[in-house]
């Protein structure tokens, strides 16, 4: 089964890990077909980690109120 990177934010508010950027930490899309995939959940786990801790906000500070996390593709 292979995985992808979801980022969720407020209510019912998400996304999917698209790209790793060097200016913002993650890139981000709507769609999930063009999702990063992961073929492993320990893989998947790890990049949501990874995600988690280099995603900035606006301010380039870690964003807040954001949740990344593995999930089927």
């Amino acid at each position: 089964m292979a995985y992808v990177i979801k980022r969720s934010y407020g209510k019912s508010n998400f996304d999917y890990l698209h790209a790793w950027c060097e200016e913002w930490g993650t890139s981000c899309m709507l769609s999930i077909k063009k999702a990063l995939v992961f073929e492993t959940k320990p893989e998947a786990d790890a990049a949501a980690d990874k995600a988690q801790r280099e995603c900035k906000g606006a301010d380039s500070l870690p964003a807040k109120g954001v949740t990344f996390s593995a999930v089927p593709a």
